[in-house]
């Protein structure tokens, strides 16, 4: 496709603003280095627009690209280059409001993206990225000779971001700079052992199926079809080990084998140790010896490469000729992107789930629930697809499938074997869900299962129920027994909007007929304001005295009232007053020759609908001077009084 004109100008305003730092350049440097550093200026801006370069001073443009040539001048392969600081014109040349990181390395995937979710845990917002990848040709002491085009050389990836401002001094650019080393070490190790993961995956497959276990022909097929499918580009592998089971003195140990460690598991940490050494729960020891050939489900731990995400674990069990658990093989890793886009039916183990859930449904092939039954198990969140038992995933498929015909709030629980979370499906209407309704979920979901939301991903799509699905850690052993109704119940009235709140409350104290039938009248009645501070409840108590004075015969009415929480001298009081405001300047002297000090009062207009007459209510705090009478004996005797004065019964 040609350009257009504008297009052809703007390439050609780059060019030209290119070529003039170029030329600044080769001012700085010595001339037989000028054409590589030129070289690496315009990789490094290759993608920048034009009014960026146009607008930019010259020095803050060269210094990032003069900061990346002299780290690069001296490495040797395998070496992390790296510099963080805060530039300052003085001393670097330059400068920047940023905390600039200058990275030099042998090229391998996976850099920029772990070094980025490695500042992203810190909540460190990234402002410039530039990550040229080059070939490099060094003598044999490390040197740097010169660059050449990326197919050629070493390949070398030369990194400069900036980063929110480090404002902890050199101590904490130092600690920056150590991290990421070791985040970048932790990617060397996981590219190193790539082909030796895959291999040890291809290795398992091929020994499911020349020598499988005692269990399930069908099961043993599907997890060898499941290895085999993972290696065809299906799963980022990041770490293995190998681990062997024993009984011992009573107890049973999960053993680390000495030496099988790859990837982000060739390290054994002192943790790891102690936890080989100690004898395992009761419950974790009883799940490690089911008849289950394959375990998939979340890593405790993110991921330091690629993406700051749970990993996920996949374990293979390994059976003695008894059919006894003698040990498991584990992959740590990532599924691909890919396999959150494909159907579920089409992926070994989650398609045999699939089957077994329609098996056991029963639906008649082509019906509708069928059919619902599909969208249900396509549409399920994929992680949980894969982690989840078949009995569990047709528990929650049916439930879900059945809010199609009756919608409401429901909640969904499945406890990870391991105890170390709860996963946890919440639906609410769709037109009801916000931020602030899901955050009052989310606390309510933390105080009944005692544990702390560390992730949630919401659908909100068209149907008409929105899903929020709540990752809630929990500490294993101490997973609290949860009544789900009532939890749901919870939820339910936390998503519930207030006039619904005001329907239910009519329709149980006057009946579904004439309830509903209120509720259609004084569901708008009620302005924002007045929402904003009382329940339903309170408003049934001022709709009794509402449809009291607009029916006729009266124009005003009292109703002193108090909460629990209010001292014995505090109380309120609301004032009535069909189709128009109270002054203040009447409705002062009738309360204060009460013997009460007023110190607030809050007016809101109710209509009710299809009606042109409304009622004012007034609200009013009040002190008395003395609380020796009971409130109980003053509450009529106040309503009563304040009605027989406005009326001109007696003299206020």
């Amino acid at each position: 496709m040609p350009l257009s004109a504008t297009d052809a100008k703007h390439d050609a305003a780059k060019v030209e603003a290119l070529e003039r730092l170029v030329a600044e350049l080769r001012h700085r440097l010595p001339a037989e280095a000028a054409p590589s550093a030129a070289d690496l200026l315009r990789r490094c801006y290759a993608n920048t627009p034009h009014d960026e370069l146009a607008s930019a001073a010259v020095d803050d443009l060269l210094g990032p690209v003069l900061a990346l040539w002299n780290l690069a001048q001296q490495r040797q392969r395998g070496e992390i280059r790296i510099h963080v600081y805060n530039p300052q014109r003085e001393r670097d040349g330059w400068s920047s409001p940023h905390t600039a990181i200058d990275v030099i390395n042998d090229d391998m995937p996976f850099l920029l993206a772990s070094t980025n979710g490695e500042l992203q845990q810190r909540q460190r917002r990234v402002h410039v990225a530039l990550h040229p990848v080059l070939g490099v040709e060094r003598d044999a002491s490390g040197r740097l000779q010169r660059l050449l085009p990326r197919s050629q050389g070493a390949p070398e990836s030369w990194m400069h971001l900036e980063i929110d401002r480090e404002t902890t001094g050199e101590a904490g650019l130092q600690a920056l700079a150590t991290r990421l080393v070791e985040v970048l070490g932790k990617v060397r190790a996981t590219v190193s052992d790539w082909r030796p993961m895959l291999a040890k995956a291809e290795e398992i497959e091929g020994r499911l199926r020349t020598s499988p276990p005692p269990l399930d022909a069908g099961e043993v097929e599907e997890a060898a079809e499941f290895l085999r499918w993972l290696t065809e580009n299906h799963f980022t592998f990041l770490g293995y080990r190998g681990y062997a089971f024993e009984h011992k003195n009573g107890g049973d140990y999960l053993r680390l084998e000495p030496g099988s460690g790859l990837g982000l598991l060739r390290e054994v940490s002192a943790d790891s140790e102690e936890r080989s050494e100690t004898p395992l729960p009761d419950y974790l020891a009883r799940f490690l010896h089911q008849r289950e050939l394959l375990i998939i489900t979340k890593g405790s731990k993110k991921s330091e490469v690629h993406r700051p995400v749970h990993m996920d674990s996949i374990g293979i069990r390994r059976f003695d000729a008894e059919g006894k658990v003698v040990g498991e093989d584990r992959f740590l890793g990532l599924f691909t992107s890919s396999v959150y886009n494909s159907s579920a039916q089409t992926i070994p183990v989650l398609r045999r789930k699939v089957r077994r859930v329609f098996e056991r449904a029963s639906f008649n092939p082509g019906s509708h629930d069928a059919k619902a039954l599909a969208h249900v198990l396509e549409s399920f969140p994929r992680d949980e697809l894969f982690q989840i038992s078949e009995e569990d995933l047709y528990r929650i498929a049916i439930g879900i499938l059945q809010l199609h015909q009756r919608q409401r709030v429901a909640l969904f629980l499945r406890k990870d074997e391991f105890e170390r979370f709860v996963s946890a499906l919440v639906f609410v209407p769709r037109d009801r869900y916000t931020f602030e309704l899901r955050e009052r979920l989310q606390k309510i979901l933390e105080r009944a299962l005692g544990g702390e939301v560390t992730a949630f991903y919401t659908q909100v799509g068209d149907a008409a129920l929105a899903r929020v699905h709540f990752i809630v850690r929990t500490t294993p052993g101490q997973i609290r027994a949860v009544d789900v109704k009532r939890v749901e119940a919870e939820l339910a009235a936390a998503a519930r909007t207030w006039r619904e709140d005001l329907r239910e409350q009519l329709v149980a104290s006057r009946g579904e007929e004439v309830g509903l039938a209120l509720a259609a009248t004084y569901g708008e009645a009620f302005p924002p304001a007045y929402r904003d501070r009382f329940g339903a409840a309170e408003a049934l108590a001022d709709l009794e005295v509402v449809e009291r004075l607009l029916a006729g015969g009266e124009e005003f009415a009292a109703r002193l009232y108090r909460s629990a929480d209010m001292p014995a001298e505090r109380m309120r009081i609301k004032l009535y007053l069909a189709g128009r405001q109270i002054a203040l300047t009447d409705a002062l002297p009738l309360l204060e020759n009460l013997g009460v000090r007023v110190e607030e009062e809050l007016p809101f207009g109710l209509r009710p609908a299809g009606s042109e007459r409304g009622v004012w209510v007034h609200d009013f705090a009040l002190v008395a001077e003395s609380p020796e009478v009971p409130f109980e004996t003053a509450k009529p005797l106040v309503e009563e009084s304040l009605r027989r004065v406005w009326r001109g019964d007696l003299e206020n």
